[in-house]
């Protein structure tokens, strides 16, 4: 059922998504785009579709090629092979700490390390904040680092 993939109270929250006010409050107001937070979202969207249209990974590729992974109670993986050269997709969807796990899903290959390419927080998006150490999340973000 469509229940047993939210937690419970979750879909009473939603609001409706035939209501015409639910409509109303989703359009976007291009006028926003100009001040902040709504010019660093933008930023964000613009630089992932810049990312997307550059490699090649992030476009439809096969199931073969990512996987998607629960990291604890507030963290989403995704991982992507490309050419030898992994992307690691975090998402910490509540607000504090999140250390991902050191295991086989979030560590690089061989000697290899992770580069941040896209922070949620960095300030040219709107935030204040930068991931320094690796795998630590300071949520909610989303980072996406790839291997070097």
């Amino acid at each position: 059922s469509r229940d047993a993939s939210y937690a419970p109270g979750l879909l009473a929250r939603m609001p409706d998504p035939q209501a015409e006010g639910t409509f109303r409050s989703a359009r976007l107001q291009w006028d926003e785009r100009e001040e902040r937070p709504g010019a660093g979202v933008l930023a964000l969207y613009r630089e992932c579709l810049r990312i997307r249209r550059e490699h090649r990974v992030f476009q439809s590729a096969p199931p073969t090629e990512w996987q998607v992974r629960r990291l604890g109670e507030h963290m989403v993986g995704l991982r992507w092979r490309d050419f030898g050269h992994d992307w690691l997709l975090l998402l910490a969807l509540a607000a504090g700490e999140h250390p991902a796990p050191a295991d086989l899903f979030t560590r690089p290959h061989n000697d290899r390390n992770w580069r941040v390419v896209i922070d949620s927080r960095d300030a040219q998006f709107g935030g204040t904040a930068r991931t320094r150490t690796p795998l630590v999340m300071h949520g909610p973000a989303a980072v996406l680092w790839r291997e070097e």
